[in-house]
């Protein structure tokens, strides 16, 4: 992972490192070397959270093709053996074109729902027009729901948003995740949002029907 084009590169073999350098780095783009699933596993995982051009490095002898590849989120897709003014072409190529992208999508880094909003850019929230201090689970969380808010979400999908492998005890951890946010909304002024799903998880609960269920 590169945070600056003109920086050292960050290098991990391990995919729960790379997941929290990814989250504390914010690195510019990602560079993964795919030899098997867990590669694009990755690569989808970054997609769901972020737009940074992720540059695929694989070989002849890789059952992965091209065509996984991309189909997992990588913008581009490299095969060894390659030049070093290969990978430095095309790292320059994502990420001129990343900053174009950015600068078209600034308006659309915003999301509201009723009197909430999120800054995706600054990683802000605020709720009628004050800032609202969220924890870097809480903030994901949240957008997971205000990207999609007739969504049901099941548990697996807000462990993986907030980079929590499932195990004993997840439950609890979302429960409570659930229950801080629900209290900084409703306290700040906002609805009560989040409607359990018997069974499954949550959705937002976007109505006033839904809020008295709640």
């Amino acid at each position: 992972m590169i945070r600056e084009f003109s920086q050292h590169p960050i290098f991990t073999h391990n995919t729960q490192e790379a997941m929290r350098l990814f989250l504390a780095q914010t690195p510019d783009i990602v560079m993964v070397q795919a030899t098997n699933s867990s590669a694009l596993e990755f690569c989808e995982w970054i997609r769901i959270r972020s737009n940074t051009p992720i540059l695929v490095i694989t070989n002849r002898q890789s059952p992965l093709t091209e065509e996984d590849c991309l189909k997992s989120g990588a913008n581009d897709y490299i095969l060894q053996p390659f030049s070093k003014s290969i990978v430095i072409s095309r790292m320059a190529q994502q990420l001129s074109r990343s900053k174009t992208s950015n600068k078209k999508d600034k308006l659309e880094q915003q999301i509201r729902f009723g009197n909430l909003e999120l800054d995706l850019l600054s990683y802000r929230f605020f709720i009628g027009g004050n800032e609202i201090g969220l924890s870097t689970s809480e903030f994901h969380l949240l957008e997971l729901f205000m990207k999609a808010p007739i969504r049901v979400f099941n548990r697996v999908q807000m462990l993986e948003i907030i980079g929590v492998p499932q195990g004993p005890g997840t439950d609890h951890i979302i429960n409570s995740h659930i229950s801080r946010l629900r209290l900084k909304i409703r306290k700040s002024g906002g609805p009560d949002i989040f409607l359990p799903v018997r069974g499954i998880g949550f959705r937002f609960a976007n109505s006033e029907e839904d809020e008295e269920k709640v």
